[in-house]
């Protein structure tokens, strides 16, 4: 019995004649114009007809009967190659598992970083801004001097050390600077406290002055008052 790739070797073989049969049909039949409206063209045309039709019905045919083999190597092929491949990923799939598993774990560790080096970063600059955060308070909402040496105590006794990592400069220098701020508004409370001390001084000595003015002009009053007084009670009884 032939085998299915000799069945197709045939085939081929056999579609190749026909082939070659081609260049006479084209010769003999290609381009002629029957007669059809007579009986006699009529019946050339279909005589002419069926031996071209003839050879295509064959390749059809040879087509087919060679396809089948064709077909079934192929459905076995699929089904075998099926097979092959459920056994196989039997084996891959609790390798593909184990290693999709430890992927996971890691890139759970790694987003776990991530977000704790977020954090801490966020935690020190959270410090950092505390470290600078008195100044705008003091220059917005001016206090009193002895207020701001206590924010100066407070910052003063913050300390700038390795829990602050590689930001550690940036905290010595923020610290370095609102001290400094901190030291000027202090500064400048006092004086504008020891000035307001002394403007209700004067003012006091100023009011002191005035009422003692007032009382002097009172008195006056009263005592040229009395002396009216008398000379009309005089000017009076004389008449």
């Amino acid at each position: 019995m032939a085998s299915d790739m000799e069945l197709v070797g045939t085939a081929l073989a056999e579609i190749s004649r026909v082939e070659a049969g081609l260049a006479i049909l084209q010769k003999t039949y290609g381009g002629i114009l029957f007669d059809v409206e007579t009986p006699e063209g009529m019946h050339m045309a279909k005589a002419a007809r069926s031996v071209v039709r003839q050879p295509r019905y064959d390749v059809e045919k040879i087509r087919k009967d060679a396809k089948a083999p064709l077909l079934a190597i192929q459905r076995k092929l699929d089904a075998e190659a099926a097979r092959i491949t459920t056994e196989l990923l039997k084996i891959e799939t609790p390798i593909q598992q184990q290693i999709e598993i430890e992927e996971a774990r890691k890139e759970t560790e790694k987003q776990a970083r991530i977000r704790a080096e977020v954090e801490r970063v966020s935690a020190i600059n959270v410090r950092l801004g505390e470290l600078r955060g008195a100044v705008p308070v003091v220059e917005r909402y001016p206090m009193p001097a002895a207020q701001i040496l206590e924010h100066i105590g407070d910052l003063e006794r913050v300390p700038v050390d390795d829990s602050f990592a590689e930001f550690r400069q940036q905290a010595e220098d923020a610290k370095s600077a609102t001290l400094s701020r901190l030291r000027q508004l202090h500064d400048l409370a006092v004086t504008r406290e020891a000035e307001a001390a002394e403007l209700a001084k004067l003012r006091a000595a100023q009011k002191e002055r005035d009422d003692a003015e007032a009382a002097r002009v009172a008195e006056q009053q009263k005592v040229e008052r009395a002396a009216r007084d008398a000379q009309a009670a005089k000017d009076a009884e004389e008449n």
